[in-house]
């Protein structure tokens, strides 16, 4: 990249001649890189691509030629809180760089990507702020340079030489930022310091306010302070312009005018409500109190409703009286009747005790007698069960019998047995070697075995030759499939997917064979799906896409999305593949930029989107990922007026011959903000109709025939190998059968010698069985014996059950003839019974009938004394209710009880009956309205609310008092305040404007409230500028003669007029800000020369006004920081200004010594190369170059000071 240097005038009575300073080197960057250039000198000498950073003290303001005597008055200061220096270590672009600024205006200039910005990142970052504020990188990390893990910013700032803040050193503030976990630690001259303890330094020591647009304007911000409304200007004003308390007035204003505004908005509600209350209750009036007196009256009918229960008590009471004497002479006349016919009943209860007597007795002998039954039903059953004793010995007696004799034929069986068993074991095997046997069965089938094993790698060798044929033959087969695919579009297609990534062509294989397992179809790469509609377009095409575009398989659901990558990544472990999912097929939806018309007026001819035919998902993914439909394309280049015309089009990109542009554009530049990026396209490689590679296809019928011959040589090892299985065979079944002989012969003769051996144990066997038959036979007759003794003893048992069956059967007789003798006794008397009862029967009814009246005549006078106390409860109820209402008030019902109840000539409930109708009839007469207790009860709320909203009106009236008091007087102070302040910018800001022949304005717009209740003469009317939150900044500029002042905004002013009006707004704030410096980035980008001319000259005669003010005593000046990329040539220059020039390219020098070897392999140090400015300027004005400026109106002063900070790509 080429070196840019700032071009200067100078005073025509200063001279430079001879002055130069010795650079130092301050940074290098070996290992980083941009762009590749050789640089050659006047030597031919080749310096090293790699990036240097190094920095050259200048020409001080006020010093002479060699910087350490003074050419006139003192050093210049800096401002306490102003920048002495800057160090930046791996910070962006930086691997070590110095910044030591002037202590007035200081123009960072140099070409864009050098690293100005950088500079201004590393002032927000190094106090202490947040990179949210640079409109950059959101972490800090993201600031670390490269390649290396930790970043340094170090500051200097100048101290307080006086005051409370006074220090004996400057303050110099450290920030490491770490890249690994973006974490930054910060240190204040040496000692670690917390993020807050650095930024409360910097804001209350020295008021330095780098979130404040006013002080603090970074590139990225330039358009955000721009786009400010007057209400934001007004707060970026005073917190860069007034003091701490004037910007706490301000809050204060708006805090209690918020408050004020909340309670006017809440009266207001209560004062309507209040209002509306108050008409609905005289509008009330007079049906409440027709209300109320039809509940007066509707009271009267429930009191008496309530004293019915002292009519029925009164009535019951009669009652219970009357029945109570009834019952009384009904009892008296029962006991007369019982004393006269005592007599004749004794003697029927006489006979009734008798017959009741004979009937026990009845009952007793019928319980005898069945408990005799019983008896003799019992001896029965044991009579039985000796029969079957009995029957049981019989049976036994007959198995012994038979089991004898089956004991006889068993003993002459075993006494043969016996003699056969000792005959065998007279005759003793033959013997033989069973070893030498089985070392015979071992030969045999060790045979066996190693015939086996010859003829398993004779197997295993034609297994492996049979597969090796399966795969040679697929080959082959896919060798012929490739060579007949080359002769079809698609199979040609699909080659040359192969060739740009085997991996995605092996996938697009087993997609088309596994389509039936995706929910929707699944389409393969544009490579293969998609074709050019005009071969001669193919080369435009493709340039509009990378080769990663035709290797893109497209889903359309998400479903697919993830089984695809499930099965491509994890199980098949494929890499090289893109899968995109696309779930629209509408073309229509992607919408170009211009017209048909209009991109062929523009010299191009289609839409890339136009040319290629394909499935329309697949095209709808293709612009998704490229913007196809946004790309045009020609065949033919375009000439520069069309691309000029393409540049102010909201066209982003075209491809035109063999050329691809792309534009860029930056918005807050407008039309100067737009770039181009060009790059040559290369021919086509996939969609042509080039011929399919001949050689390629000779090679594969090389292989197909090499397969061949394989494939014949396999089978001729086959055939051999299954001869030599065959013969195996045979052996091995001729060795198995003479080990199978040898086997049998074996166990033959094993097992007549096993059975020889066990003939002692079957011999002992037969005698036991001998003895046992024998022993059977010999206990035969004692069980015989056994079994008839048991018979005997049976049947003895059952003669006397017999005896005792007798006795019982006479017990029987006996009882049965009491039994006949007491029913025969039980008849008469109930007979005689009978037949008195008779007698006395109508005595006895008569006496029942007397005993039922007295019992119905009880009942009667207990249910009237039920009812008669009910009624009672009923009474001392309403009694209760009467008294309770009394201690309210309210002695109606206690006086209408004491009325009825002296009453004496008429029924109790005749009058109430009667006064209930005179009730009800007045009742009717107020029937007519639809009133009730909600009435009343609605009226009675309402008064009380009515009464609270008074109450709350007059607290409110009072706040209103209090809040209007501590407005006015805060109001007063802030007022004046701001007043004095934004006179004194409007004072600079109209001097800066007539100074280049233009007007303009600063006014304070002070917003007033339209709410009626704040429009009274007493607040000022309606212009009584209440509004606090609306307060603003009026910036009214006028550019031309003809014109009025108007106010400042994106509509009436161009870009370029807002920047000068921007800059001349934040250099009046100058002379009234508390800040110690002022950064600005690139705010003249976008300017005409005309703005930028009269802008630069403002700014220099502010700082050479400031530099007289300093010399004067009158004022500490400020620090300013004015970052550019370009100045005008010709431009004006005065004493206390600083330049900082930054270079950056592969062909700098390197800052450091480097050691080379010579031709004689000898090591010597090559000292690295420094950049003067300074040296520079003093060259030129021996060339004549100030010379020709001077001529042409243009001077170099040599109070400029110029540093330069090369900078590494």
């Amino acid at each position: 990249m080429p070196r840019f240097n700032s071009r200067r005038s100078r005073a025509a009575n200063s001279s430079d001649e001879g002055f130069s300073r010795e650079s130092t080197p301050l940074s290098t960057a070996p290992n980083d890189r941009k762009r590749m250039r050789p640089s050659t000198g006047p030597e031919n000498a080749t310096f090293d691509n790699e990036a240097r950073v190094k920095s050259c003290k200048g020409l001080n303001a006020n010093y002479g030629e060699h910087g350490d005597v003074p050419m006139t008055g003192t050093k210049r200061k800096h401002q306490p809180g102003a920048i002495v220096r800057v160090t930046l270590i791996n910070f962006v672009t930086y691997t070590s760089a110095e910044f030591l600024p002037g202590p007035n205006l200081n123009m960072v200039i140099g070409p864009n990507g050098t690293g100005k910005s950088t500079l201004v990142c590393a002032i927000c970052l190094g106090l202490g702020w947040g990179p949210g504020l640079l409109g950059r990188a959101k972490d800090p990390s993201e600031f670390v340079k490269h390649g290396h893990k930790e970043a340094t910013i170090e500051i200097e700032l100048q101290r307080h030489e006086r005051g409370p803040n006074r220090t004996t050193e400057n303050p110099v503030i450290t920030r490491k930022i770490r890249k690994d976990d973006n974490k930054s630690t910060f240190f204040v001259n040496g000692r670690p310091a917390s993020n807050k303890m650095v930024l409360e330094m910097v804001k209350q020591n020295f008021n330095i306010q780098i979130d404040n647009l006013c002080q603090f304007l970074p590139q990225d911000r330039v358009v955000e302070f721009a786009q400010q409304n007057p209400v934001q200007m007004l707060e970026t004003t005073l917190e860069a312009a007034a003091d701490p308390e004037v910007r706490e007035y301000h809050h204060e204003l708006k805090n209690i005018r918020e408050k004020q505004l909340e309670l006017l908005h809440d009266n207001k509600g209560d004062r309507e409500n209040l209002d509306n209350l108050e008409k609905r209750q005289e509008a009330q009036q007079a049906t409440v109190e027709r209300v109320k007196e039809r509940q007066a009256t509707q009271k009267k009918v429930d009191h008496l409703q309530k004293c019915r229960p002292i009519a029925k008590y009164m009535e019951a009471k009669a009652k219970v009286s009357v029945l109570k004497k009834q019952k009384e002479d009904l009892d008296r006349e029962t006991r007369h009747l019982k004393q006269e016919s005592a007599p004749a009943l004794r003697k029927v209860n006489d006979k009734q005790k008798y017959a009741k007597a004979a009937t026990e007795n009845l009952k007793t002998h019928k319980d005898e007698v069945k408990r005799a039954e019983n008896e003799c039903k019992r001896i029965e059953r044991e009579i039985k069960s000796y029969d079957e004793q009995m029957k049981d010995c019989i049976s036994r007696s007959d198995a012994e019998r038979r089991g004898a004799t089956k004991d006889k034929a068993e003993l002459q069986k075993h006494q043969t047995d016996l003699q056969r068993l000792k005959v065998r074991k007279e005759e003793a095997p033959k013997p033989f070697d069973s070893r030498a046997m089985n070392e015979q069965v071992a030969i045999h089938t060790s045979r066996d075995r190693e015939l086996k094993e010859r003829g398993d790698v004779l197997q295993t060798e034609v297994r492996d030759w049979v597969d090796q044929g399966k795969e040679k033959k697929a080959q082959a087969a896919r060798l012929n499939e490739m060579i007949e695919s080359l002769n079809t579009q698609a199979g040609q297609q699909e080659f040359k997917l192969e060739n740009i990534s085997k991996e995605t062509h092996r996938a697009w294989q087993w997609i088309k064979e596994n389509n039936q397992q995706f929910k929707k179809e699944v389409f393969g790469p544009p490579a293969v799906t998609c074709t050019v509609k005009d071969p001669s377009m193919a080369t435009r095409v493709e340039a509009a896409l990378q080769i990663s575009d035709f290797k893109i398989i497209t889903v359309q659901c998400n479903e697919d999305f993830v089984m695809l990558q499930e099965e491509l990544t994890k199980k098949q472990r494929l890499h090289d593949i893109s899968i995109r999912t696309c779930t629209t097929d509408n073309l229509s939806s992607f919408r170009t930029p211009l017209s048909d018309d209009q991109l062929h007026e523009l010299g191009l001819e289609h839409w890339v989107i136009d040319c290629l035919e394909g499935p329309s998902v697949v095209l709808a993914m293709l612009c998704q990922e490229r913007n196809l439909h946004q790309t045009a394309i020609s065949n033919s280049a375009v000439s520069d007026a069309q691309h000029e015309a393409i540049a102010r089009s909201s066209l982003k990109s075209y491809i035109a011959g063999n050329h691809s542009v792309r534009m860029t554009r930056r918005a807050e530049y407008g039309d100067a903000g737009v770039s181009s990026s060009i790059r040559d396209i290369q021919k086509a490689r996939f969609w042509t109709d080039q011929p399919v590679d001949t050689g390629r296809k000779r090679e594969w019928h090389d292989q197909i025939k090499n397969i061949n011959r394989d494939l014949f040589e396999l089978k001729e090892n086959i055939q051999k190998n299954q001869a030599q299985v065959t013969k195996i065979k045979k052996e091995r079944q001729w060795e198995e059968s003479q080990a199978e002989e040898i086997r049998n012969d074996k166990e033959t003769k094993q097992k007549a010698l096993t059975e020889w051996r066990g003939l002692d144990t079957k011999l002992s066997s037969a005698e036991e069985k001998i003895a046992y038959c024998r022993t059977r036979m010999d206990s035969f007759r004692d069980r015989c014996l056994e079994i008839l003794k048991q018979k005997d003893d049976a049947m003895f048992q059952k003669a006397e059950a017999v005896l005792k069956y007798c006795e019982a059967a006479h017990t029987l007789r006996e009882l049965s003839a009491k039994l006949l003798e007491a029913e025969i006794m039980a008849i008469e008397a109930q007979s005689d019974s009978e037949t008195l009862q008779a007698i006395n029967a109508s005595i006895r009814d008569t006496l029942q009938r007397k005993e039922a009246e007295l019992k119905d005549a009880e009942a009667g006078f207990k249910e009237a004394r039920a009812a008669a106390g009910k009624y009672l409860e009923q009474v001392n109820i309403v009694k209760a209710e009467a008294e309770g209402f009394a201690s309210r008030g309210d002695d109606s019902l206690q006086e209408l009880l004491i009325e009825l109840a002296q009453i004496k000539d008429k029924p109790i409930e005749e009058e109430i009956d009667a006064r209930l109708e005179s009730a009800h009839a007045q009742l009717e007469l107020h029937a007519g309205g639809t009133e009730g207790v909600n009435t009343i009860r609605d009226y009675e709320e309402r008064a009380k609310k009515i009464d609270r909203l008074r109450l709350n009106l007059t607290a409110f009236n009072q706040e209103q008092a209090d809040l209007h008091g501590a407005i006015s007087e805060v109001r007063q102070v802030f007022e004046k305040e701001l007043d004095d302040i934004v006179s004194k910018i409007d004072a600079a800001f109209a001097e800066s404007f007539e100074r280049i022949g233009c007007a303009g304005q600063v006014a304070v717009y002070k917003a007033s409230s339209v709410d009626p209740a704040d429009c009274t003469e007493e607040l000022g009317g309606t212009e009584n500028g209440l509004d606090f939150a609306n307060w603003a900044i009026h910036i009214s500029v006028k550019f031309r003669e003809n014109e009025p002042l108007s106010l400042l905004d994106s509509h009436r002013q161009s870009g370029g007029e807002r920047a000068v009006s921007t800059i001349f707004y934040l250099m009046a704030l100058q002379s009234l800000s508390k800040s110690p410096f002022r950064v600005v980035d690139e705010i003249n980008q976008g300017m005409d020369p005309r703005n930028e001319r009269m802008v630069h000259g403002r700014m220099v005669d502010v700082a050479a006004d400031n530099e007289k003010l300093v010399e004067e005593g009158k004022s500490s000046g400020s620090q300013y920081f004015l970052i550019t990329p370009k100045l005008l040539s010709g431009l004006k220059y005065q004493r206390g200004m600083t330049v900082l020039c930054i270079v950056s390219g592969e062909n700098m020098p390197s800052a450091t010594d480097t050691k080379r070897r010579d031709e004689d392999g000898n090591e010597h140090t090559v000292k690295g190369r420094k950049i003067d400015f300074a040296a520079f300027a003093s060259r030129a004005k021996e060339l004549g170059m100030g010379r020709s400026s001077a001529a042409a109106g243009r001077r170099v002063d040599s109070g400029v000071a110029m540093k330069s900070v090369p900078v590494g790509a």
